[in-house]
Protein backbone atom coordinates (compact mmCIF):
# COMPACT_ATOMS: atom_id res chain seq x y z
CA UNK A 1 0.00 0.00 0.00
CA UNK A 2 1.16 3.25 -0.62
CA UNK A 3 2.44 5.51 2.56
CA UNK A 4 -0.61 7.14 4.51
CA UNK A 5 0.20 10.77 4.09
CA UNK A 6 -1.07 11.58 7.45
CA UNK A 7 0.07 8.51 9.46
CA UNK A 8 -1.25 7.08 12.75
CA UNK A 9 -0.09 9.51 15.57
CA UNK A 10 -2.04 10.98 18.79
CA UNK A 11 -2.54 14.16 16.44
CA UNK A 12 -3.66 12.24 13.66
CA UNK A 13 -6.35 10.74 15.90
CA UNK A 14 -7.53 13.34 17.37
CA UNK A 15 -7.97 14.57 13.48
CA UNK A 16 -9.75 11.97 12.45
CA UNK A 17 -12.74 12.43 15.18
CA UNK A 18 -12.87 16.34 14.36
CA UNK A 19 -13.26 14.74 10.57
CA UNK A 20 -15.53 12.76 11.30
CA UNK A 21 -17.49 15.05 13.08
CA UNK A 22 -17.21 18.16 10.62
CA UNK A 23 -18.02 15.48 7.77
CA UNK A 24 -21.20 13.28 9.22
CA UNK A 25 -23.70 15.33 7.43
CA UNK A 26 -21.99 14.36 4.20
CA UNK A 27 -21.27 10.49 5.24
CA UNK A 28 -25.31 10.47 5.92
CA UNK A 29 -25.53 11.44 2.29
CA UNK A 30 -23.62 9.30 1.17
CA UNK A 31 -25.34 6.08 2.68
CA UNK A 32 -28.47 7.69 2.01
CA UNK A 33 -27.68 7.21 -2.03
CA UNK A 34 -27.66 2.87 -1.86
CA UNK A 35 -30.32 0.93 -3.15
CA UNK A 36 -32.79 -0.05 -0.57
CA UNK A 37 -32.15 -3.43 -0.17
CA UNK A 38 -30.77 -6.34 3.04
CA UNK A 39 -26.86 -5.97 3.82
CA UNK A 40 -26.18 -9.45 5.63
CA UNK A 41 -22.18 -8.16 5.43
CA UNK A 42 -21.06 -4.68 5.26
CA UNK A 43 -17.13 -3.29 5.59
CA UNK A 44 -15.43 -0.10 6.08
CA UNK A 45 -12.14 -0.10 4.23
CA UNK A 46 -9.93 2.25 5.85
CA UNK A 47 -11.66 2.60 8.69
CA UNK A 48 -9.85 4.71 11.00
CA UNK A 49 -11.24 4.95 14.53
CA UNK A 50 -14.45 3.71 13.73
CA UNK A 51 -16.28 6.63 12.86
CA UNK A 52 -17.69 5.92 9.73
CA UNK A 53 -18.29 1.96 11.09
CA UNK A 54 -20.29 3.03 13.87
CA UNK A 55 -22.42 5.26 11.07
CA UNK A 56 -22.82 2.72 8.75
CA UNK A 57 -24.33 0.01 11.66
CA UNK A 58 -26.56 3.25 12.41
CA UNK A 59 -27.84 3.91 8.89
CA UNK A 60 -27.46 0.97 6.98
CA UNK A 61 -27.90 -1.55 9.37
CA UNK A 62 -26.15 -4.99 8.15
CA UNK A 63 -26.75 -8.16 9.93
CA UNK A 64 -22.72 -7.79 10.10
CA UNK A 65 -19.90 -4.31 9.97
CA UNK A 66 -16.54 -5.07 9.76
CA UNK A 67 -14.17 -2.07 9.83
CA UNK A 68 -10.72 -3.26 8.47
CA UNK A 69 -7.11 -1.18 8.78
CA UNK A 70 -3.73 -1.36 7.69
CA UNK A 71 -3.11 0.33 11.39
CA UNK A 72 -3.12 -1.74 14.32
CA UNK A 73 -2.63 1.19 16.21
CA UNK A 74 -6.13 2.71 14.83
CA UNK A 75 -7.28 -0.75 14.94
CA UNK A 76 -6.87 -0.71 18.40
CA UNK A 77 -8.62 2.41 19.14
CA UNK A 78 -11.71 1.50 16.99
CA UNK A 79 -11.99 -1.94 19.50
CA UNK A 80 -11.94 0.43 22.29
CA UNK A 81 -14.34 3.60 21.05
CA UNK A 82 -16.71 0.85 19.61
CA UNK A 83 -16.44 -2.47 21.64
CA UNK A 84 -19.77 -3.62 19.90
CA UNK A 85 -18.12 -3.95 16.47
CA UNK A 86 -15.86 -5.87 14.91
CA UNK A 87 -12.33 -4.81 13.30
CA UNK A 88 -9.76 -6.06 11.79
CA UNK A 89 -5.72 -5.20 11.17
CA UNK A 90 -5.39 -5.44 7.36
CA UNK A 91 -3.72 -3.78 4.35
CA UNK A 92 -7.15 -3.66 2.36
CA UNK A 93 -5.13 -3.67 -1.36
CA UNK A 94 -4.51 -6.65 -0.45
CA UNK A 95 -7.14 -9.35 -1.40
CA UNK A 96 -8.58 -11.96 -1.32
CA UNK A 97 -10.06 -10.48 2.35
CA UNK A 98 -10.26 -12.13 5.47
CA UNK A 99 -14.19 -12.45 5.12
CA UNK A 100 -16.89 -13.96 3.70
CA UNK A 101 -18.12 -11.58 0.39
CA UNK A 102 -19.43 -8.59 1.69
CA UNK A 103 -22.97 -6.94 0.03
CA UNK A 104 -21.75 -3.83 0.59
CA UNK A 105 -17.90 -1.80 0.51
CA UNK A 106 -17.40 1.89 1.83
CA UNK A 107 -14.36 3.33 1.29
CA UNK A 108 -14.00 7.27 2.19
CA UNK A 109 -11.07 9.15 1.99
CA UNK A 110 -8.84 6.18 0.97
CA UNK A 111 -8.51 5.86 -2.65
CA UNK A 112 -6.82 9.60 -2.44
CA UNK A 113 -3.47 8.16 -1.38
CA UNK A 114 -3.25 4.49 -3.92
CA UNK A 115 -1.63 5.14 -7.15
CA UNK A 116 -4.50 2.49 -8.56
CA UNK A 117 -7.39 3.22 -7.51
CA UNK A 118 -9.45 2.16 -10.67
CA UNK A 119 -7.60 -1.29 -10.30
CA UNK A 120 -8.14 -1.54 -6.33
CA UNK A 121 -11.67 -1.12 -7.11
CA UNK A 122 -12.16 -3.54 -9.69
CA UNK A 123 -10.00 -6.02 -7.18
CA UNK A 124 -12.74 -4.55 -4.46
CA UNK A 125 -15.49 -5.93 -6.58
CA UNK A 126 -13.90 -9.69 -7.22
CA UNK A 127 -14.31 -10.08 -3.31
CA UNK A 128 -17.88 -9.26 -3.66
CA UNK A 129 -21.39 -10.85 -3.35
CA UNK A 130 -23.27 -11.25 -6.00
CA UNK A 131 -25.01 -7.29 -6.90
CA UNK A 132 -22.77 -6.27 -4.58
CA UNK A 133 -22.79 -2.35 -3.82
CA UNK A 134 -19.22 -0.19 -3.18
CA UNK A 135 -19.67 3.30 -2.47
CA UNK A 136 -16.68 5.44 -2.26
CA UNK A 137 -16.09 9.16 -0.97
CA UNK A 138 -13.22 11.20 -2.93
CA UNK A 139 -12.24 14.65 -2.88
CA UNK A 140 -13.59 16.79 -6.23
CA UNK A 141 -12.53 20.20 -5.09
CA UNK A 142 -11.20 22.47 -2.05
CA UNK A 143 -12.32 25.93 -3.16
CA UNK A 144 -10.80 28.76 -1.04
CA UNK A 145 -9.41 32.01 -1.56
CA UNK A 146 -7.74 31.95 1.75
CA UNK A 147 -3.83 32.60 1.22
CA UNK A 148 -2.93 30.55 4.15
CA UNK A 149 -5.44 27.21 3.16
CA UNK A 150 -4.14 27.76 -0.63
CA UNK A 151 -0.50 27.48 0.74
CA UNK A 152 -1.33 24.62 2.90
CA UNK A 153 -3.07 22.52 -0.08
CA UNK A 154 -0.54 23.18 -2.31
CA UNK A 155 2.04 21.44 -0.17
CA UNK A 156 -0.48 18.50 0.35
CA UNK A 157 -1.21 18.31 -3.39
CA UNK A 158 2.31 17.66 -3.96
CA UNK A 159 3.10 15.63 -1.05
CA UNK A 160 0.45 13.18 -1.76
CA UNK A 161 1.20 13.39 -5.41
CA UNK A 162 4.84 12.34 -4.29
CA UNK A 163 3.56 8.56 -3.16
CA UNK A 164 1.36 7.93 -6.04
CA UNK A 165 -1.79 9.30 -4.76
CA UNK A 166 -4.05 12.57 -6.02
CA UNK A 167 -5.80 14.92 -3.18
CA UNK A 168 -8.60 16.08 -6.28
CA UNK A 169 -9.22 12.57 -7.23
CA UNK A 170 -13.09 12.99 -7.89
CA UNK A 171 -12.50 13.98 -11.03
CA UNK A 172 -10.88 11.20 -11.77
CA UNK A 173 -13.30 8.39 -10.40
CA UNK A 174 -15.99 10.07 -12.20
CA UNK A 175 -14.45 9.38 -15.81
CA UNK A 176 -13.15 5.89 -14.50
CA UNK A 177 -15.16 2.42 -15.18
CA UNK A 178 -13.71 -0.04 -12.71
CA UNK A 179 -13.63 -3.90 -14.04
CA UNK A 180 -16.61 -5.75 -13.03
CA UNK A 181 -18.33 -2.67 -11.84
CA UNK A 182 -21.80 -0.57 -12.94
CA UNK A 183 -21.78 2.63 -11.55
CA UNK A 184 -25.21 3.26 -10.01
CA UNK A 185 -24.78 6.75 -8.69
CA UNK A 186 -22.54 9.88 -8.86
CA UNK A 187 -22.79 13.64 -7.55
CA UNK A 188 -20.44 16.10 -6.16
CA UNK A 189 -22.24 16.64 -2.34
CA UNK A 190 -20.80 20.50 -1.28
CA UNK A 191 -19.57 21.12 2.16
CA UNK A 192 -18.61 24.22 3.90
CA UNK A 193 -16.64 24.09 7.32
CA UNK A 194 -15.60 26.54 9.01
CA UNK A 195 -12.22 28.60 9.40
CA UNK A 196 -11.54 27.24 12.69
CA UNK A 197 -12.50 23.80 11.91
CA UNK A 198 -10.44 23.47 8.48
CA UNK A 199 -7.47 25.26 10.29
CA UNK A 200 -7.38 22.78 13.76
CA UNK A 201 -7.62 19.96 10.63
CA UNK A 202 -4.37 21.57 8.81
CA UNK A 203 -3.12 22.19 11.88
CA UNK A 204 -2.90 18.73 13.23
CA UNK A 205 -2.18 17.02 9.78
CA UNK A 206 0.90 19.66 9.32
CA UNK A 207 2.25 18.30 12.70
CA UNK A 208 2.20 15.08 11.59
CA UNK A 209 4.01 15.01 7.77
CA UNK A 210 6.28 18.24 8.42
CA UNK A 211 9.05 15.27 9.05
CA UNK A 212 7.90 13.62 5.91
CA UNK A 213 11.07 12.62 3.49
CA UNK A 214 9.29 14.63 0.58
CA UNK A 215 8.38 17.72 2.64
CA UNK A 216 11.80 18.05 4.62
CA UNK A 217 13.49 17.91 1.18
CA UNK A 218 11.68 20.95 -0.40
CA UNK A 219 10.11 23.35 2.17
CA UNK A 220 12.19 25.48 4.60
CA UNK A 221 11.81 24.72 8.44
CA UNK A 222 10.91 28.39 8.27
CA UNK A 223 8.19 28.13 5.95
CA UNK A 224 7.10 25.30 7.79
CA UNK A 225 7.07 27.14 10.97
CA UNK A 226 5.50 30.32 9.57
CA UNK A 227 2.78 28.01 7.79
CA UNK A 228 1.86 26.35 11.34
CA UNK A 229 1.98 29.91 13.13
CA UNK A 230 -0.60 31.00 10.60
CA UNK A 231 -3.04 27.98 10.64
CA UNK A 232 -2.88 28.37 14.70
CA UNK A 233 -4.30 32.19 15.03
CA UNK A 234 -7.52 30.68 11.97
CA UNK A 235 -8.45 28.49 14.64
CA UNK A 236 -10.85 31.09 16.55
CA UNK A 237 -12.55 31.78 13.56
CA UNK A 238 -16.11 30.81 13.13
CA UNK A 239 -17.09 32.15 9.86
CA UNK A 240 -18.08 29.74 7.02
CA UNK A 241 -17.39 31.53 3.51
CA UNK A 242 -13.25 30.80 3.72
CA UNK A 243 -13.20 27.21 2.09
CA UNK A 244 -15.82 24.48 0.89
CA UNK A 245 -14.96 21.38 0.17
CA UNK A 246 -16.39 19.74 -2.90
CA UNK A 247 -16.70 15.58 -2.12
CA UNK A 248 -17.56 13.13 -5.16
CA UNK A 249 -19.82 10.57 -4.22
CA UNK A 250 -20.37 7.59 -5.92
CA UNK A 251 -22.52 4.23 -5.67
CA UNK A 252 -20.92 0.78 -7.78
CA UNK A 253 -22.59 -2.21 -8.45
CA UNK A 254 -20.72 -5.93 -9.19
CA UNK A 255 -21.38 -7.03 -12.45
CA UNK A 256 -21.92 -11.02 -12.48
Amino acid sequence: MNRYTFRDTDPAEVRLALLAKVFEPEMRRLLSMLPKRPVRLAVDLGCGLGFTTRLLMDVVQPLRVVGMDISWRYVRSARTGFPGLEFVERDVTKTPFPIESPDFIIARFLLTHLSDPEGILGAWANEMAPRGLIAVAEVEFIKTEHPVFSTYLSVVESLIADSGGKLYLGPHLAAADPNRLRRLSSEVYRAPVSTGNAAKMFSLNLSVWRSDRFVVDNYETSFLDVLARRLEQLQAQTCRDRIEWGIRHIVYERLD
